[in-house]
């Protein structure tokens, strides 16, 4: 999958998991998210994130019952027991409740909003409680060829194990559509037990998957690429290194669209 954006004048292709999408690029900065790695040639900048990944080859029961119990298995069919119904999005209302809910979460948590249009290339599961409220939904981004289903975006208000079943819904999803693995997202390893990273990390790890690198490949071309030191010392000295960051910095002040 590849979108197309534009930082002022200069064109971007933000790519996943096309990695033949991402050397044939002619904008000025290409952009590549992907589980594997590339020559060394074939990018300006490397930035490697940690994700779980779940093996979808497994039996579905052999991949719940590596779920941890307590933390996971148990919520989950909790959340079943309360009546907590999780549906993939089919219709436009379905869309428009996660967008109108993910806006208000992210105002509240100041985190970036998401781009409606980006939701297009994005499988969106809900999540009601029993009296047919909205508490919640999920969006995860696909590789074409069916190797990764990604964790993209999520939002509840932690209403009944919600987030739980929501993953879960999603797990079985991806492998009934032949998927190879479950990506839940990038992690930090944190160890600093009042850190959000930290019961970020824990809240992931609980579902079981193996800890895997996950890149992001920034290609620039010349004569843009002799211009990018000052943008590198400026990530390196406010945003420790972490090209993740910055780009969602940007997404913030609303200079990407």
């Amino acid at each position: 999958m590849i979108r197309t954006r534009r930082i002022f004048f200069i064109g971007i292709d933000d790519v996943w998991f096309d990695k033949p999408g991402f050397i044939n690029s002619k904008k000025s900065i290409s952009i590549l998210h992907t589980q594997l790695e590339i020559e060394r040639k074939k990018y300006s900048v490397r930035v490697i994130e940690k994700t779980f990944l779940i093996d979808l080859r497994h039996p579905i029961d052999k991949i719940f019952n590596a779920f941890e119990p307590k933390s996971a298995r148990y919520p989950i069919r909790k959340a079943e027991r309360d009546g907590i119904i999780v549906k993939k999005a089919t219709t436009e209302k379905d869309r428009q409740d996660f967008i109108s809910f993910f806006k208000q979460f992210s105002e509240q948590k100041k985190i970036p909003n998401i781009k409606e249009d980006d939701l297009q290339w994005q499988d969106i599961f809900c999540a009601y409680s029993p009296g047919g409220e909205f508490i919640g939904g999920a969006s995860f981004i696909k590789a074409n060829d069916k190797t990764v289903y990604r964790y993209k975006h999520g939002a509840t208000n932690y209403t009944g194990n919600a987030n739980d079943l929501l993953l879960w819904h999603a797990i079985q999803h991806s492998k009934e559509a032949g998927f190879v693995f479950f990506d839940l997202g990038g992690v930090r390893v944190n160890q600093n037990k009042n850190s959000y990273y930290y019961r970020h990390y824990k809240f992931k790890e609980k579902f079981g998957g193996v800890i895997s690198d996950f890149y992001t490949y920034i290609k620039i071309k010349k004569p843009l690429s002799y211009f990018m030191i000052i943008p590198d010392l400026f990530v390196k000295l406010f945003f420790k290194d972490d090209y993740t960051s910055f780009i969602n910095f940007l997404s913030r002040i609303k200079i990407m669209r």
